[in-house]
């Protein structure tokens, strides 16, 4: 599996673009406003954008799904629980961003979902707390873990926002504490990190 990190407006967000690169088929994690910027990369590259993948509602990381769905006739997939979120837009309403351009979510996402890009796999991880669906997709060769905003370096997502549960981030950052300690973490925001550089605080949380 091949990816490429763009950090991008409007709050410093990590898109990432995720590609097999025996057959060129790809998908992106969250583009924020970072579509055109990837579909230039994508488009260098000779890669077909077959998804894109959220891995929550908020506005910062849906801002152009619409937009690149548009020049790619991407499907927009995204966690069943934070469908009715991303629908109501209630978080940009709630900071005063304007209303974000909605497109149809044509994959209700659940866990242990297999999201397959060519001949990859990205394992949907249902990591409630910060939204009720968010999510992490993990890549088991690789030990890879797009964690959203669920875990950063040092930290976790804020649980103060529409749809935030502090009980259920704590079960999801016990749970996260059982990945093998080589896990690559690339988060929604800053910089990447490993379960082991995070295991002494994640085990806090463990009953």
């Amino acid at each position: 599996m091949k990816f490429e990190k763009f950090i991008v407006p409007p709050l410093h967000n990590n898109a990432y673009l995720v590609w097999d690169e025996k057959t060129n088929d790809a998908l992106v994690i969250d583009p924020a406003q970072g579509a055109d910027k990837i579909l230039d990369f994508a488009i260098e590259n000779n890669l077909n954008i077959r998804a894109i993948v959220n891995t929550h509602y908020h506005f910062d990381h849906v801002f152009e799904n619409a937009n690149l769905r548009k020049k790619t006739n991407a499907s927009v997939m995204m966690h069943s629980k934070d469908i009715p979120y991303y629908e109501k837009d209630e978080m940009s309403e709630k900071m005063n961003k304007g209303k974000v351009e909605k497109t149809m979510v044509n994959a209700a996402l659940r866990e242990s979902d297999i999201i397959r890009v060519g001949k990859e796999e990205l394992i949907v991880i249902h990591t409630p707390g910060h939204t009720e669906g968010s999510i992490c997709l993990y890549h088991t060769q690789e030990a890879i873990l797009f964690t959203g905003d669920t875990l950063f370096a040092g930290t976790y997502g804020r649980v103060d926002l529409p749809g935030s549960d502090p009980n259920k981030m704590k079960e999801t950052l016990a749970r996260l504490a059982d990945f093998p300690v080589g896990t690559k973490i690339y988060p929604g925001h800053s910089k990447e990190t490993t379960i082991e550089n995070e295991l002494e605080w994640l085990k806090k949380f463990k009953v």
